[in-house]
């Protein structure tokens, strides 16, 4: 037993490391194949924190960070400054190689849950095939933002809530499911939705008399406070002290779209092209095989809770793909029961019996784990975006250092800020005014143009299909004279006014 124990463990370690190894091909490619903006703006944060407060760069550095709203604690951020000060330089892949480690030590938390909720090792081992070797998990989990360390620390939350539910007077329990909470709520407020529905649908699960008992313990409003302290102090300072979150809850809640056919077809789409529906489909199944009540109960909320989520956040939910992190960690923890009954089933046949059902089953899964596994190696090897750094160097080389800039930019001129060392005002995308308009706020884009800009010496244009997409921004521009114009940038001169 012992041999086995420990034949799992490094099986189970060398899988993870397997994951991690996987990811880190093309590791060093510029951040741009995977929603650069928020990639991009990391990027800047990190440079701002990294380089020493005395240089002339990082006046400059912090000057462009601080055009930057503050949407949650930069601490990917942080956590990669640290790095570059430690290594004596700024390599943009380490906020891409902490990503891809959060992730894992996620998929680490998914194995253990899912090994509860399956009852079994074959419904944990695909549960883990599935959360590392998805092709969207892979290419997702590269990425230089929050959200795959928001995924981990709700896996983590979730697993430490049934801990601390199979010893509820533990008073150690109850301080690491507070804690873990409180982790993921500060590193993304939207884990409220997954953590607080998960907790409650265990507190629901034992009827009114636990219910009543678990609202008089100590032990659960201290859980809750330890999981709300650092939220609330992180939007105390965020609101009240430096007002840098003031602008942060406007345009995100779009109710009207909850009546509209459309939005829950465009829900399904995304979550099509980020999990899989047929996978999700049999997560759903495989939430109501789970055996253990508390278990079952704290996995319906965590699904309650991703419902709520997608409906408190309906545009973004159907336009952001990596909305849908979350429910990739569900979807592996639930679909891991469906896999095991499966395996059960099979394993009980006379002709097949259980040695053979488990070579079935390891087969099967090692050939979509590497289908996956190359399918996403082929996406990051089609396209390298390294030269993107010396055409943003260039472009910024082309502006005044002092000049004020509006522009028509891919990725709202981040990558120009961060390798040309230009900040800017960004100009609307079409879609921006596709947005504005369905949040019940459209906008005239000749009385915006002529608003935004007042004070600006340049307009760029690098971004040709936006460029195209706008008529009315073309017409309006030909009252300036082009100052550069070339196959890929356009500047037109504003303080020339017009001829």
């Amino acid at each position: 037993m012992m041999h086995s124990k420990r034949f799992q463990r490094w099986l189970l370690a060398l899988w993870l490391c397997v994951g991690v190894g996987l990811r880190l091909y093309d590791l060093t490619d510029l951040p741009l194949d995977f929603h650069p903006v928020r990639q991009v703006r990391a990027l800047i944060l990190a440079r701002a924190l990294y380089l020493p407060p005395e240089s002339e760069a990082a006046l400059a550095a912090q000057a462009q960070a601080q055009r930057e709203a503050l949407i949650e604690p930069p601490l990917m951020e942080g956590l990669t400054a640290l790095t570059y000060r430690l290594l004596g330089q700024e390599l943009p892949w380490v906020g891409r190689l902490y990503a891809i480690l959060f992730w894992v030590w996620g998929a680490w938390g998914v194995f253990l849950l899912a090994r509860r909720t399956a009852g079994g090792l074959v419904g944990a081992w695909a549960a883990l095939a599935y959360f590392l070797f998805l092709p969207y998990a892979i290419q997702a989990s590269r990425s230089f933002q929050p959200d795959p360390l928001l995924t981990a620390s709700i896996v983590w939350a979730v697993w430490a809530a049934l801990r601390w539910q199979d010893a509820p007077q533990s008073w150690g329990r109850m301080l690491l499911a507070g804690l873990l909470a409180g982790l993921a709520l500060l590193v993304k407020s939207v884990a409220v939705f997954f953590v607080a529905a998960a907790w409650l649908g265990v507190l629901l699960a034992e009827g009114w008399p636990g219910l009543a008992r678990q609202l008089r313990s100590l032990r659960l409003w201290l859980a809750v406070l330890l999981a709300a302290l650092p939220l609330t102090i992180f939007l105390l300072y965020g609101l009240v002290w430096t007002q840098r979150m003031a602008g942060q809850f406007s345009l995100r809640f779009f109710p009207a779209l909850w009546v509209q056919p459309s939005f829950y077809w465009l829900w399904l789409q995304k979550i099509s092209q980020t999990a899989g529906l047929p996978w999700v489909a049999l997560a759903g199944v495989g939430v109501w095989l789970i055996a253990e009540r508390k278990l079952r109960a704290l996995l319906l909320g965590a699904w309650v809770g991703y419902f709520l989520y997608g409906a408190a956040f309906a545009y973004h939910i159907t336009t952001h793909d990596y909305y849908q992190l979350p429910l990739l960690a569900l979807t592996a923890i639930s679909l891991a029961a469906v896999v095991q009954l499966l395996f059960t089933a099979l394993a009980a046949t006379p002709w097949l019996g259980k040695a053979k059902a488990a070579l079935v089953v390891s087969l099967i899964g090692l050939s979509l784990c590497a289908l996956g596994s190359a399918n996403a190696l082929y996406a990051l090897r089609k396209t390298d975006y390294r030269p993107q750094a010396a055409f943003w160097a260039q472009v910024g080389q082309a502006i005044g250092p002092n000049e004020r800039v509006l522009a028509l930019t891919q990725d709202y001129g981040y990558p120009l800020v961060y390798w040309g060392w230009r900040t800017c005002d960004s100009w609307f995308s079409a879609g921006d005014f596709e947005y504005r308009a369905l949040a019940g706020n459209p906008l005239d884009v000749r009385e915006m143009f002529a608003e935004r800009v007042q004070g600006q010496d340049i307009f760029l244009v690098t971004d040709f299909e936006e460029w195209r997409r706008q008529p009315e921004l073309q017409q309006l521009l030909q009252a300036y004279p082009l100052r550069v114009q070339t196959d890929a940038v356009y500047i037109f001169d504003l303080k020339e006014g017009q001829r």
